[in-house]
């Protein structure tokens, strides 16, 4: 029998954390994140359907992971990646929303995760890609601050955060999109997600003490035009002197053929007299006994620098534990004095590039943790950081030490498999029209590249060209029919001068522009019944189609049996077999409602109120029995009174969606009740102008 591991203290499964830590955090309304590399089928799989809790997955029952897909991801008022262009391509699903990052100098390379329940906010910071090798094969390094009622996570980290990810939003992604953003799509949508996890935030924390324990938490972000990682941490750090000791860990570096910039402000940040020691935690390769190859440069050691502090090297090798290689992928820098200590995790690798010294600085993300010597709690914040921490062993003794540095080129550096898209290109968005037909609506903005063509891909004839787009007097939005009815997830654009396609991400603009999957398309009024009551819709369900036989004029020996009896006795007893499934759906429509887009599942979806209503008109078996429960269907809906609930959607604005169905059920019941009984008119009435007045 396999021993399962214990976690050690300070070590966790990343993917857990996009789960809600706990029930009382209440419904998901939506998440954001940034990245390098990307693997959309994983992020959509493994982390956005932990995050909403999906009860199925791909390898399951196709059907029902699309209806658990559908219904979960469309009650999300935001779900998005933002991803460096060179990365930014792959199929996915339209219910969430994919940016292309493209700094005009450098790349993306922060990796952060803003996570928010009803009533819980999550920050995720730290060195690992939204690929599978990220999140389940490489060792890597991520801080998580929790912001709820009583919390301690310090709100001005957030705060910076998240100013830090709008500027990627906004000065990066496109430039017609920030000026534009009023226009619905996924660059507004993400603003307004933005803007409401902040309020949340802040009524969450108001009256709260938070960062005023043993350990402060700082982000440290990197990028054009800001301070460097060692700017950030000096300014940070607690003690009058510098630090004695420093270790690093990083699986990249400079290249060799030149002083080490980070090293060199490394040792700047260090105690200039006395006993200090950097060290540097690096993976190796052995050749015998005799010699190591580091993966580092040699500048690390020789500086050229006349400085008090002592460079030390140490080795990472396999995980004990598991006896298996695991690649390293962390970077961390760990300062301490006999008193302090400061810890930085996050996504900057020790190069010029990634610690913000050089030109061009990636765009980066970190968190610092300082321990400050002066709280009586310290120690064991100490022991919890330090736990934390990634530590290799010395070389063995005598053997000689080389250096082999990796690069990473293709890992954490911009490959040359895609374009940059140029600046022109603005938002691609998925919509619907007037008649209901899909369209998209792409941004072209200044001068796009000479020769530009836009197409599907795979060979496909161009939706829009350079000739046709002059044609039309330079618009700054052209409207481009879409033909299929499910949009595509982008478009590839040439041009004359590039040497390869770019690719432009195509999103939604609101969650009602796409049409919900043909396994949730005009289901019947028993299967819609059986949701209701029991949760679950048959595993297979094809459309229901009217036979010669149910109309009036078919035979009449129908084959079924039970057809075979005049059930129109029995509506009363049908009705009451109802009445649990309209109960059900009464208590869905009180609310409260994380997001609008819940809301709209329960009114407007394919599970929805329109959707029962619809499947009535369609299978009623008499004129009175549809007139009949309409009725009663408005007079469930009239009755409700929203919840409320802090944080949650304003019960006016569940009023006057609750108002509009009954409305609409009262001149659904119009145009049937002349052919109705009286007692059945009668009924109707009473119910409109006393109960649903």
């Amino acid at each position: 029998m396999a021993r399962k591991r214990v976690e050690k203290p300070g070590y966790g499964k990343l993917l857990d954390a996009w789960q809600a830590p706990h029930a009382e955090a209440g419904d998901p309304v939506g998440c954001l994140a940034t990245t390098f590399t990307f693997k959309p089928e994983f992020f959509e799989e493994e982390c956005l359907g932990r995050f909403v809790d999906m009860q199925t997955n791909a390898y399951q029952d196709q059907r029902v992971f699309l209806i658990d897909r559908e219904e979960r991801l469309s009650k999300l008022e935001c779900a998005a990646v933002l991803v460096d262009q060179h990365h930014c391509r792959g199929v996915r699903c339209m219910r969430w929303d994919m940016l292309p990052v493209r700094p005009r100098h450098g790349i993306l390379h922060a990796k952060i995760a803003l996570l928010y329940w009803a009533q819980h906010i999550r920050l995720l910071v730290g060195s690992a890609n939204l690929t599978t090798d990220g999140y389940r094969h490489n060792r890597e390094a991520f801080g998580i601050l929790d912001y709820h009622r009583g919390g301690e996570a310090p709100l001005e980290c957030l705060e910076e955060v998240v100013r830090f990810v709008r500027e990627l939003a906004t000065e990066t992604v496109n430039p017609q999109a920030a000026r534009d953003s009023q226009r619905p799509g996924a660059m507004s949508r993400a603003q307004a997600f933005l803007d409401r996890l902040m309020a949340e935030a802040r009524r969450m924390t108001q009256g709260s003490e938070g960062g005023r324990g043993p350990v402060r938490i700082h982000p440290v972000l990197t990028g054009p035009n800001r301070p460097s990682v060692f700017e950030v941490v000096g300014r940070h750090w607690p003690g009058r002197t510098g630090p004695t000791r420093a270790d690093v860990v990083s699986p990249f570096f400079d290249q060799p053929g030149r002083v080490n910039q980070p090293d060199a402000a490394l040792r700047r940040l260090m105690r200039p007299r006395g006993d200090s020691a950097v060290c540097y935690h690096v993976t190796a390769d052995r050749e015998g006994d005799d010699v190591v190859h580091l993966h580092a440069p040699e500048s690390l050691r020789h500086t050229g620098q006349q400085d008090a502090a002592t460079t030390y090297f140490y080795i990472i090798g396999d995980e004990p534990e598991e006896g298996r290689h695991r690649p390293l992928h962390a970077k961390t820098i760990w300062l301490e004095d006999d008193r302090h200590a400061a810890y930085m995790i996050g996504s900057s690798n020790f190069t010029s590039a990634g610690t913000g010294l050089g030109r061009p600085a990636h765009f980066e993300a970190n968190l610092l943790y300082v321990c400050d010597g002066s709280h009586r709690e310290s120690v064991a914040a100490y022991n919890q950081l330090a736990a934390a921490s990634l530590e290799g062993e010395e070389p063995p003794s005598g053997a000689k030490l080389a250096f082999r540095p990796a690069s990473p080129e293709g890992v954490d550096e911009a490959g040359q498999n895609m374009l940059r898209l140029p600046d022109a290109f603005g938002e691609a968005v998925y919509c619907r029209g007037a008649d209901d037909t899909g369209q998209l609506r792409l941004q072209i903005d200044g001068q796009p590249p000479e020769g530009f063509r836009v197409s599907p891909g795979d060979g496909a004839p161009p939706l829009l060209d350079e000739a046709a787009w002059e044609a039309q007097g330079r618009p700054a939005v052209v409207w481009v029919p879409c033909l299929d009815d499910a949009p595509p997830a982008g478009l590839e654009v040439t041009w004359t001068a590039g040497e390869g396609p770019a690719w432009w991400p195509v999103n939604i603009e609101d969650a009602r522009s796409l049409p919900p999957p043909e396994e949730l398309t005009d289901l019947p009024f028993e299967d819609l019944i059986r949701y209701f009551m029991t949760g679950k819709l048959p595993r297979r369900t094809r459309k229901r189609t009217r036979s010669p036989r149910d109309s009036d004029g078919g035979s009449d020996v129908p084959l079924d049996p039970h057809r075979r009896v005049d059930t129109r006795a029995f509506l009363l007893q049908r009705t009451r077999r109802l009445s649990q499934a309209f109960n059900t759906l009464v208590k869905r429509l009180k609310g409260p409602f994380a997001t609008e887009n819940v809301l709209r599942w329960w009114v407007d979806g394919p599970l929805g109120v329109r959707a029962v209503a619809e499947a009535i008109e369609r299978e009623a078996r008499s004129e009175a029995e549809k007139a009949f429960l309409l009725t009663e269907l408005a007079l469930e809906i009239g009755g409700i009174e929203p919840e409320s609930e802090e944080g949650h959607v304003d019960t006016t604005i569940v009023k006057r969606a609750l108002r509009g169905l009954v409305d609409q059920l009262q001149q659904q019941v119009a145009q049937v009740e002349p052919s109705a009984p009286e007692p059945v008119k009668r009924y109707i009435r009473n119910v409109f102008e006393r109960a649903v007045p």
